[in-house]
């Protein structure tokens, strides 16, 4: 893989890592956007 690529998916601002590192557990996810949006909103996502 080129140096660029491996640039570009390093996350260095720990805000972003934070949020990237929460995010890909999809339980959390799925978790969140249940609590967070209108049902109207989740019942027309494929979680």
């Amino acid at each position: 893989m080129s140096k660029k690529k491996e640039e570009k998916k390093e996350v260095r601002n720990p805000h972003d890592r934070f949020f990237k590192e929460l995010f890909s557990d999809k339980e959390v996810m799925n978790d969140f956007i249940e609590k967070t949006f209108p049902e109207e909103i989740v019942n027309n996502l494929n979680l």
